[in-house]
């Protein structure tokens, strides 16, 4: 099984399109799943920036419902 450790900045591009966006994508949808590595404090670090994008609107709503 394949194991990616993912950083903040890293797992943003899930959401948001930039240099690198399209391959997390890719991979986070290959066969087998890959297992991603996350350190605890990202739950906060990624709501944070996420939050961040929403009240700039470079993000909306519906692209953070997206299935993954």
């Amino acid at each position: 099984m394949t194991a990616y450790y993912v950083d903040t900045s890293a797992l943003i591009k899930r959401y948001v399109d930039e240099a690198g966006s399209d391959w997390l994508r890719a991979t986070l949808k290959a066969q087998p799943l890959p297992s991603i590595i996350v350190v605890h404090l990202m739950i906060m670090e990624v709501t944070s920036a996420l939050t961040r994008r929403l009240r700039e609107g470079n993000l909306t709503s519906a692209d953070l419902s997206q299935p993954p």
